[in-house]
C-alpha cells in the first residue's frame, strides 16, 4: 500500500475505531449490572454508567461492600466482554472488521481487523506513529472511559491485525496519556 493510501486509510480508520470504542466502552457496556453491584454511587438499578464516578468514590465503596479493585475488574469483564461480543464482529467501514474485545488484569483489549490488507502492507511503528495521537485524543476526551477504570489502574489496548491474523500494532492508553 502506498503511503497516501495508507495515510488516507489509517486516518478513516482512526474515525471508525473510536466509534466503536465508544460502543464498547466498558462503562456503557455493564453500567445497570455494575451499578447493582456497587450502589448508588456507581450507578442506579436504572442503568446509569459506571463512567464518571471517580476513582476513588468507586473505591470506597467497593471497600464499603468488601469488594477489591481486582474484583471490580473481573466483574466488569465478565459482565461486559459478553454483552460487546454478542454484536461482534461488527464492520467499522469497507476494510475493517473490530471483531473481538478482551479482558485481563486491568486492561480492556479491542480488536481490529483488516480485511483487504495483509499486516506485512504496515510498517508497524507508523502505523502506531500515526494512529497513537488520534486513539489517545478520543479516549482521553470521554470522562466514561477515564472515571473510573483508568483512575484505578486500568488501561485500553487497540489491536490491529492484518487479514492474515499477524499483529500489525498494538496501542495502549492508559491514565498518564491523558495529561
Amino acid at each position: 500500500m502506498n503511503g497516501v493510501n495508507r495515510g488516507i486509510q489509517l486516518r478513516r480508520l482512526i474515525i471508525c475505531v473510536m466509534t466503536s470504542a465508544v460502543l464498547g466502552a466498558p462503562g456503557l457496556a455493564v453500567a445497570g449490572k455494575l451499578g447493582k453491584a456497587v450502589g448508588s454511587v456507581a450507578g442506579s438499578a436504572g442503568g446509569e454508567a459506571v463512567g464518571g464516578v471517580s476513582g476513588e468514590v468507586l473505591r470506597q465503596t467497593l471497600a464499603a461492600k468488601g469488594i477489591s479493585e481486582d474484583e471490580f475488574f473481573a466483574m466488569a469483564f465478565e459482565r461486559g466482554i459478553p454483552r460487546i461480543k454478542k454484536d461482534l464482529p461488527m464492520m467499522v467501514d469497507q476494510d475493517t472488521q473490530y471483531y473481538d474485545v478482551t479482558g485481563s488484569g486491568r486492561e480492556w483489549g479491542y480488536w481490529y481487523r483488516y480485511l483487504r490488507y495483509s499486516s506485512l502492507d504496515f510498517d508497524p511503528a507508523e502505523f502506531k506513529k500515526e494512529m497513537s495521537p488520534e486513539i489517545i485524543a478520543q479516549v482521553c476526551s470521554k470522562p466514561q472511559m477515564i472515571r473510573p477504570f483508568m483512575e484505578m489502574g486500568g488501561g485500553y489496548r487497540y489491536n490491529f491485525v492484518g487479514r492474515d491474523g499477524k499483529l500489525i500494532t498494538s496501542i495502549l492508553v492508559r491514565l498518564q496519556d491523558c495529561s
